[in-house]
C-alpha cells in the first residue's frame, strides 16, 4: 500500500511542479562493476556509437503514462543530452568490466578499432513503477567476416518513487546492457596479428 501511494504521488508530480519555476537536472551514472577475469591485452580500442529515438533526444524527461500517452516534464530535465549520457555510461561500464579496453566515440575511433554500434529502441519509465530499456547492438571486428549482433529488453524496478529514482533505474538498465555487450566482446576469437605487431 505504501509503494502504491508513492507511485501515485509520482504520477501527480508533473501537475504540481508545473506551477514551479525551478528546473531540476539529472544525470546517469556508471555502475561499480568488477573486472572480468581472463585474457588481458595491453590495450584494445573500441569505437562506440549510440543512437536514441527522436522522442528521447529532448532535454525534458519523458514518462509513459499509458500505452497511448506520454508525459513530457518541462521542469525535470537531463543535465546533458540523454544520448550522450548513455554513450558515456556505456563506455565507462565497458572499461570497468573488460581489462585493457579503451572506448572512444566512433567519430574519433581508429580505423583498426572494433566498432560497436548501439541502437536504443526505447528507454522509458512508466506509471507501474519500472523502467524498460530495449536495445540492439552490433560488434564489428576488422578481422571478422560478419559482425556479431545482439538485442535485449531490460526491465528495472524504480528503487525510489521520484525523478532521481528514474535516473538511477536508467543507469542500472544501461549497466545491464553493458554486461550483455561485454559478453559479446569477451566471446570473440583472438585477433590475427601481423608478424612483429605488439598486442
Amino acid at each position: 500500500m505504501i509503494r502504491l501511494r508513492a507511485l501515485l504521488a509520482l504520477l501527480t508530480l508533473p501537475v504540481v511542479v508545473s506551477c514551479s519555476s525551478t528546473e531540476r537536472f539529472y544525470q546517469l551514472s556508471a555502475s561499480a562493476a568488477p573486472l572480468r577475469p581472463g585474457k588481458t591485452h595491453p590495450i584494445e580500442m573500441v569505437a562506440l556509437s549510440v543512437t536514441l529515438p527522436e522522442l528521447l533526444t529532448r532535454a525534458q524527461m519523458v514518462l509513459l503514462a499509458s500505452p497511448n500517452r506520454l508525459d513530457i516534464l518541462e521542469k525535470e530535465r537531463w543535465a546533458e543530452p540523454l544520448e550522450d549520457q548513455v554513450r558515456r555510461v556505456l563506455a565507462e561500464d565497458l572499461e570497468q568490466r573488460i581489462p585493457g579496453l579503451m572506448v572512444t566515440p566512433r567519430v574519433s575511433g581508429r580505423p583498426d578499432a572494433t566498432q560497436v554500434r548501439v541502437d536504443v529502441v526505447s528507454l522509458l519509465a512508466d506509471r507501474w513503477g519500472k523502467a524498460r530499456l530495449e536495445a540492439r547492438w552490433t560488434i564489428a571486428d576488422v578481422d571478422a567476416a560478419t559482425p556479431l549482433v545482439g538485442s535485449c529488453v531490460i526491465t528495472v524496478p524504480l528503487g525510489q518513487a521520484d525523478y532521481e529514482g528514474i535516473a538511477q533505474a536508467y543507469s542500472s538498465a544501461v549497466g545491464e546492457l553493458s554486461e550483455r555487450i561485454a559478453d559479446g566482446l569477451a566471446a570473440r576469437p583472438e585477433p590475427r596479428l601481423t608478424p612483429g605487431e605488439p598486442r
